[in-house]
């Protein structure tokens, strides 16, 4: 992708920091990896995720917001992997190529029904004291945690 993504110049710098934040840095040998599936057309219809390369974090936001991208939901592995190929011959991220992630990825469920059920905590501050809990008895290195309770959705021109 060039100088053709059609995405408004903030989107583009906005993703760029992003994955500068929650990826690790690029290296030489080992890629960063995109995927798209298209959106399905029908009832049952399912197609194969069609992965890309990139080799930097400017690369990888230049595939998942590619201009066609409307007709593919696209998305993005959190790791640094070795290039290799899918018994299809395809582009890969299986876990055993995965050389660095620079993240720890976890959902902790909040809400009055899953508490009530035993299945989550009450607030965000309920989840967040349980898992700093959990990191000092671990001995853990100190954690940031982001909370996000959005849908990350991009409306296009």
């Amino acid at each position: 992708m060039t100088a053709n993504n059609t995405q408004p110049p903030t989107l583009r710098t906005d993703l760029v920091a992003f994955f500068n934040e929650v990826l690790p840095p690029p290296a030489d040998g080992q890629v960063f990896v995109a995927g798209a599936l298209p959106k399905p057309n029908g009832a049952g219809h399912k197609s194969p995720m069609r992965h890309a390369y990139a080799a930097t974090h400017e690369q990888l936001t230049d595939h998942v917001l590619e201009p066609e991208s409307e007709t593919k939901e696209n998305y993005f592995a959190l790791a640094r992997f070795s290039p290799h190929k899918t018994a299809t011959g395809n582009p890969g991220r299986q876990g055993a190529h995965a050389k660095s992630a620079k993240s720890f990825w976890l959902d902790l469920d909040c809400g009055e029904d899953k508490a009530a059920k035993g299945e989550g905590y009450l607030t965000q501050q309920a989840a967040l004291a349980a898992l700093a809990e959990f990191a000092n008895a671990c001995k853990l290195p100190s954690m940031t945690a982001n909370a996000l309770a959005a849908d990350c959705t991009t409306s296009r021109p």
